[in-house]
């Protein structure tokens, strides 16, 4: 990928775009037009990043910057109070394109499961507890 003046919104429709494609699934709070006729993000927390990303075994809050981009200070603090709460938390780059490859492409764990998995241990569990009661 070039990085020569990426817009964050062309950057974020690629990150948006590789994610898809390597089984992501995405979330991004729209911008829209708030008091005084300015741009603003819906949320009720200043600073949320841009993006919410997951799949089986894996969540991450994006916060996607242009290459000269500054994060605010609340976009720190929210950063940082995020990975203070164990949540993969991070600002990515258009120069951090093999990062984002990287990360993007790795396969789920052994240790994710999917919604059948779990269908299939609450089935095993009630069974298991239903023979338990019946003695």
């Amino acid at each position: 990928m070039t990085t020569a003046a990426v817009t964050e919104t062309v950057f974020q429709a690629q990150v948006v775009e590789l994610a898809r494609i390597t089984g992501w699934r995405t979330m991004h709070v729209r911008r829209s037009i708030g008091k005084g006729r300015r741009w603003t993000t819906a949320t009720s927390v200043i600073g949320w990043p841009d993006l919410t990303i997951w799949k089986p075994g894996y969540f991450m809050l994006i916060e996607l910057k242009t290459d000269t981009g500054k994060l605010s200070p609340e976009q720190t603090d929210v950063l940082t109070s995020l990975q203070a709460a164990g949540i993969d938390a991070r600002c990515w780059r258009p120069t951090d394109w093999d990062e984002i490859q990287a990360t993007l492409s790795r396969r789920n764990d052994a240790t994710a499961r999917t919604r059948s998995d779990i269908a299939t241990e609450a089935l095993r569990d009630a069974k298991a507890a239903k023979e338990t009661a019946d003695g």
